[in-house]
């Protein structure tokens, strides 16, 4: 259904555009389909929700994260604090009996690889600072006000296109918790 609106709105542009415009218009549609499709695969053979997309961390919008708070030198009472802020493209929740499991997820327009050594760095922080954010005790009430359960963070993953051989193909890189229950929510089927 989207491919062919899709479809039908590239077909009624009445105005002459040069064949590479054509082009890349073309294949950002079809990229855009593919992880559409993808998103929405994901989606049926999983047992999380999605909870919000383009979310903000940030202590001055109404309706936003607060955002992670750290102080510059740890043990002086009166070190300058920093508040990391931001926006989460989208974030999933799965509840179970006693947690709510959350995971965060940042699409990216390249092919883009999680990399755990980096963080070493100061690299490749985004994932875990997002993710921690999400799940400050004082971001429980975004979950759901009326629970008493424990948000739990639980994965975070970069979502890009990869093109091998020609091809164009969904490709997911990050990390998630290693629990059984929690695995099989996420991958259902």
């Amino acid at each position: 259904l989207v491919g062919d609106l899709l479809r039908k709105y590239v077909d009624e542009i009445q105005c002459p555009l040069p064949s590479s415009v054509m082009y890349s218009f073309s294949r950002l549609r079809d990229l855009s389909l593919i992880m559409v499709r993808n998103v929405i695969h994901e989606f049926e053979n999983s047992s999380f929700g999605i909870v919000a997309f383009e979310q903000d961390i940030s202590e001055y919008k109404s309706g936003s994260l607060h955002p992670m708070e750290i102080k510059v030198y740890e043990s002086d009472l009166s070190s300058p604090v920093v508040s990391l802020g931001g926006v989460i493209d989208r974030i999933d929740c799965y509840e179970d009996d006693n947690r709510k499991y959350i995971r965060v997820i940042d699409y990216k327009t390249g092919s883009h690889k999680y990399d755990v050594d980096k963080i070493e760095d100061g690299a490749d922080l985004q994932l875990p600072a997002y993710l921690f954010t999400a799940a400050l005790k004082e971001n429980r009430e975004f979950f759901g006000k009326d629970s008493d359960k424990e948000v739990f963070p639980a994965s975070a993953l970069f979502l890009s296109a990869e093109e091998k051989d020609g091809m164009l193909s969904p490709t997911r890189s990050g990390f998630i918790l290693n629990d059984d229950a929690l695995l099989h929510a996420a991958s259902a089927n």
